[in-house]
């Protein structure tokens, strides 16, 4: 079971990595910068994003450690979660707006997952 907390907070980390990606993309200096060399190079030396990368690297370890107790095909399904985080979180520091369809495929991924949680062997 502890391997399923490992892929959960993976998911979660990538998630938070995701929103501090776009956090990131979003100040001046992106925002101004002239073709995609200059807007790497903000991006890069950007502290937001360069805490996001730490987050998707820290993501990546505990996925490893979750891949090496549990088959991939079921490990794989809760990088779902990812979706739902991102959605939420993006909402929530963001301000971004989730539209009632996409709520009801939040609802559909999460039963998915949950499916194949259920699902042993």
């Amino acid at each position: 079971m502890l391997s399923y907390l490992y892929l959960f907070v993976s998911a979660m980390a990538a998630s938070v990595g995701q929103v501090l990606f776009r956090k990131g993309a979003l100040v001046p200096r992106v925002q101004e910068a002239q073709g995609p060399v200059d807007t790497a190079i903000a991006m890069l030396f950007n502290p937001t994003v360069i805490v996001g990368l730490v987050l998707y690297a820290f993501s990546t370890v505990l996925w490893l450690v979750g891949l090496s107790k549990l088959p991939l095909n079921a490990a794989y399904p809760f990088t779902a979660l990812t979706f739902v985080f991102v959605m939420i979180a993006s909402n929530l520091y963001l301000g971004e707006q989730i539209p009632v369809v996409r709520t009801i495929g939040i609802g559909l991924i999460l039963g998915g997952l949950a499916l194949c949680i259920l699902v042993k062997g």
